[in-house]
């Protein structure tokens, strides 16, 4: 399995998908309200809502960093969502994309980091495991990344052991 068709290095499609799953899931967290990124560019392309702000919020800054996220401006993304932990510390979602945002990066070490963080503000949930693991992996870390794997697989939801892991061996 290569990292393109994990939605590791911003290549391919499985990586623009990626990024529209997490700018999907942002605005599904925040239904009521359209990501300020979005708002902003409106107005600058003279089709948007005078006077759109910018963001305050760390609900403000992840839904920014989800939009640059999706659009594959990488180090915006970062910028935005790391405002948000500086915000909000215990913001699982901005974690998460800061670790989906580094791999993108190709800094398996940024990116191990914080999914590590998420992971531990979202034990229960197998995503920032695997993703984490394969950071290890990509880092040059292949005991920590079958560590790791092996928690992933002990998640509720998480694939069979030999339909995404066998990469890592």
């Amino acid at each position: 399995v290569r990292a393109s068709q994990l939605g590791l290095d911003g290549s391919g499609v499985a990586a623009r998908g990626e990024a529209d799953r997490c700018a999907a899931a942002a605005v599904g967290c925040f239904p009521d309200a359209r990501p300020p990124a979005l708002d902003r560019l409106r107005h600058e392309l003279g089709v948007g809502e005078p006077g759109a702000a910018p963001p305050t919020t760390a609900r403000d800054h992840f839904l920014d960093a989800a939009e640059h996220a999706r659009a594959g401006r990488l180090d915006r993304a970062i910028t935005a969502a790391e405002r948000v932990t500086l915000l909000d510390p215990g913001h699982a979602a901005a974690h998460h994309l800061l670790g989906w945002a580094w791999a993108n990066t190709a800094a398996p070490g940024r990116a191990a980091e914080r999914f590590a963080v998420a992971a531990a503000l979202m034990p229960s949930d197998h995503r920032p495991y695997r993703l984490w693991g394969v950071a290890e992996s990509r880092g040059g870390h292949p005991e920590r990344a079958v560590t790791v794997l092996e928690l992933a697989l002990q998640r509720p939801g998480a694939p069979p052991a030999d339909a995404e892991y066998r990469f890592v061996t």
